[in-house]
C-alpha cells in the first residue's frame, strides 16, 4: 500500500531470504544458545522471490527452510518496486528454535580474539589461564526468555585435541591441516529452578581449546560454549596490562528510593577489594569486599540520590604470590544501577481524525490520563506538537522524541580510571603502539558541479508553537494541511519542570483522486524516455475524467507519445 492508503496492486516484489545461525539471545544478555560446532559464521541464501502484488496491493510469501538443530534466524529482505523501477527495501527478521526449550550458558570470564584458521579470521571466545577455575552460568529456558526448572542436565567438559600437519596439492601447494579429536574430561548432573540457575566450573591443565556442553537428557537439545586455556595470540604475555573483568549481576530490572539491591560478584580470581555507586559527580556509596572462588553477593541500599548516571563498579586485586611466580593482578567490573522514574512519565493520548483531505484545516487534542491530571493541576504542563511525512522520517527511521528517555534514561559514565600496575607489573618485550594522525579534513565535498535539479517532491514538516494543558487536563491545536499526499505522523512531547512524556498517532491525508507522474531522475539532450502516469481513485464511487499532459522548455513530448 501507498503512503496515501491506495494499495500498490500490480507492482513487484522482489527479495532474497537468508538463514544465519545464531549463539545469543537478546533476552538474555551474556547467556550462550545451540551448539557452537552447529555455527555457521556467514548467512546462507536459502530463496530468491519474485513475486506480483495482487489486488489488494498483497502477496504471501512462503520461506522454505531445512531441518535445524540449533536456533538461527531467517533473515527476509523485500524490494517492492515502484512504477518508475525505483525500490522501497525492507529487512524483517524471525528466529526458529529447533526446541521449545534450550539449555543456556553464561561464561563468568574474559573473551579475547582467537584466529579460526578454518574461517581465516579472528573469533571472539572466553579466555582462562591455566590452572584458574571457569565458571559458567546454566540456565534453562524457553523463547521468551523465562528461566525454567529443570532436573538432569547433563554438563560435560570436553578438550578438543589437535593434530596439525601439511600437505601438498598440485593445484593449491602446501596446505596445513589438522585432525581434531574430542576428550571428555568431565560430567556432572546439574539441576536448575525457575527463580534462577546454576554454576557449573572446570580448571584446565593444559593450554588449547575447550567447550562446555549443556544437554537436555530428555530432548536431547544441547547448548555449547568454546573456550580457550593458556597463552593467545593476541596476549601470550601473562603480564599483560589491560586488566580482567568482574561480572556483575542485579537481582531486578530497577529500584526505587529504600530498596535493596542484591550484587552478584564474580571474580576471575580470589582477592579483596571495594565495590562503590559511581556517578558522574563522584562516589556516592562504598564498601571494602572479600571474593572467593564461588564468588559472593552484597547488599547495595538504594538511597534517594536523585540521579540517573548511576553505575556500580568494582576493583579486586589479586595478590603476589612469589612460591607461584604469580604477579600482582587486577580485575574491574561496571553495571549500571538502574533507578525507576516510572512516577515522573506522563501519560496522555492524541485525538487526530485517521483521515485528513489537504489544504483543510483539522484540529488535534490532547488528553491526560491516569494521575497526571493531578500533576497538571500543582504544576502546568506544556505540550509540544509536530505533524511531519512519513516517508521522509522511514528514510533515517526516525523516532519520536523520547524526553522522559532523554532526561531520566540511562547516562554514561563519563570518567576515567588510572593507576600505577604499569610500573609495578614486568612490562612486555611487544612494540609500542604509536597513534596514526590524518583525516584531518574539516568537509569532504561530494558536489560533482552542475546545477542541482529542481525537485518537485512535496513533503509535509510541520512543528507547532508549545501550548499548556488546561483545568480539565486537555489541549487543542489546529492545523492546515498543506497540498499533500501521503501519510503523516502526529508527534506530541509534554513536559514541566519534574514530569516528562511523549506520544505519537499516524493520519492518512490523501484527496479523492490522486495523480502521480513518475518520471526520469535526470535526462540529457538527445535522450528518449517512458514515463507513467498513476491515476488512483480513493472513493467509493466510479469517476469519469479527464486529463491533459504539456510540457515546458527543452523537453517534449514524442510523436507516437
Amino acid at each position: 500500500m501507498v503512503l496515501y492508503g491506495a494499495p500498490a496492486n500490480g507492482n513487484e516484489i522482489q527479495g532474497k531470504a537468508f538463514v544465519k545461525n545464531i549463539d545469543s539471545f537478546d533476552l538474555l544478555p551474556g547467556f550462550k544458545i545451540g551448539s557452537d560446532k552447529e555455527a555457521a559464521k556467514k548467512p546462507k541464501l536459502v530463496d530468491s522471490i519474485e513475486k506480483e502484488l495482487d489486488q489488494q496491493g498483497q502477496a504471501n510469501i512462503k520461506v522454505k527452510i531445512d531441518e535445524v538443530k540449533t536456533p538461527v534466524d531467517v533473515y527476509l529482505s523485500l524490494s517492492l518496486l515502484d512504477a518508475g523501477g525505483r525500490p522501497i527495501t525492507r529487512t524483517v527478521k524471525q528466529s526458529v528454535w529447533p526446541y521449545v526449550n534450550l539449555p543456556a550458558i553464561k561464561p563468568l570470564f574474559n573473551s579475547e580474539n582467537h584466529y579460526d584458521y578454518e574461517f581465516d579470521g579472528y573469533q571472539s571466545a572466553p579466555t582462562i589461564n591455566l590452572g584458574q577455575p571457569a565458571q559458567f552460568e546454566v540456565a534453562f529456558i524457553n523463547n521468551q526468555g523465562k528461566k525454567l526448572a529443570k532436573n538432569g542436565l547433563r554438563a560435560q567438559f570436553v578438550y578438543e585435541k589437535s593434530n596439525y600437519y601439511w600437505v601438498w596439492d598440485e593445484e593449491k601447494g602446501l596446505e596445513n591441516k589438522k585432525n581434531s579429536k574430542d576428550l571428555i574430561l568431565s560430567q556432572s548432573i546439574v539441576n536448575t529452578s525457575s527463580k534462577g540457575s546454576s554454576q557449573v566450573s572446570f580448571t584446565p591443565r593444559e593450554w588449547g581449546k575447550y567447550h562446555l556442553d549443556i544437554i537436555d537428557l530428555d530432548t536431547k537439545a544441547t547448548s555449547s560454549v568454546n573456550f580457550y586455556a593458556g597463552y593467545s595470540w593476541n596476549d601470550s604475555d601473562p603480564s599483560s596490562l589491560r586488566p580482567d573483568q568482574v561480572k556483575l549481576s542485579l537481582d531486578k530490572t530497577s529500584y526505587h528510593s529504600g530498596d535493596t539491591a542484591k550484587v552478584q560478584i564474580n571474580s576471575p580470581s580470589v582477592g579483596e577489594g571495594y565495590l562503590m555507586v559511581e556517578s558522574n559527580d563522584g562516589v556516592l556509596w562504598q564498601k571494602n569486599i572479600k571474593v572467593p572462588a564461588k564468588g559472593i553477593v552484597i547488599d547495595v541500599p538504594i538511597k534517594d540520590w536523585k540521579r540517573n548516571d548511576l553505575y556500580l563498579t568494582t576493583t579486586i586485586i589479586r595478590g603476589q604470590d612469589t612460591s607461584q611466580l604469580r604477579t600482582i593482578k587486577r580485575a574491574v567490573g561496571i553495571l549500571h544501577l538502574p533507578i525507576d522514574y516510572n512516577d515522573r512519565k506522563v501519560n496522555f493520548s492524541i485525538q487526530a481524525p485517521a483521515k485528513a483531505l489537504p489544504d483543510e484545516p483539522i484540529t488535534i487534542k490532547l488528553k491526560l490520563a491516569g494521575n497526571s491530571q493531578s500533576i497538571n493541576t500543582k504544576k502546568p504542563i506544556t505540550a509540544l506538537v509536530s505533524v511531519v511525512d512519513v516517508g521522509i522520517l522511514n528514510i533515517t527511521n526516525f523516532q519520536t522524541p523520547d524526553p522522559f528517555n532523554y532526561f531520566l534514561g540511562p547516562k554514561s559514565l563519563n570518567i576515567d580510571v588510572y593507576d600505577l600496575y604499569g610500573k609495578i607489573i614486568e612490562s612486555s618485550a611487544k612494540k609500542t603502539a604509536k597513534l596514526k594522525y590524518g583525516g584531518d579534513q574539516d568537509e569532504f565535498d561530494l558536489s560533482l558541479g552542475g546545477k542541482k535539479p529542481d525537485s518537485e517532491v512535496k513533503i509535509l514538516a510541520q512543528q507547532l508553537v508549545p501550548i499548556r494543558f488546561n483545568a480539565q487536563g486537555e489541549a487543542q491545536v489546529e492545523v492546515t494541511i498543506p497540498d499533500f499526499n501521503g501519510q503523516a505522523r502526529v508527534m506530541a512531547q509534554v513536559w514541566n519542570d519534574e514530569v516528562y512524556g511523549h506520544a505519537d498517532q499516524t493520519m492518512l491525508i490523501s484527496s479523492p483522486i490522486v495523480l502521480e507522474l513518475v518520471k526520469p531522475r535526470f535526462l540529457a539532450t538527445g535522450d528518449l524516455s517512458t514515463s507513467t502516469l498513476e491515476v488512483r481513485n480513493l472513493t467509493d464511487i466510479p469517476q469519469s475524467i479527464n486529463i491533459s499532459l504539456k510540457t515546458e522548455g527543452l523537453v517534449s513530448f514524442s510523436e507516437d507519445g
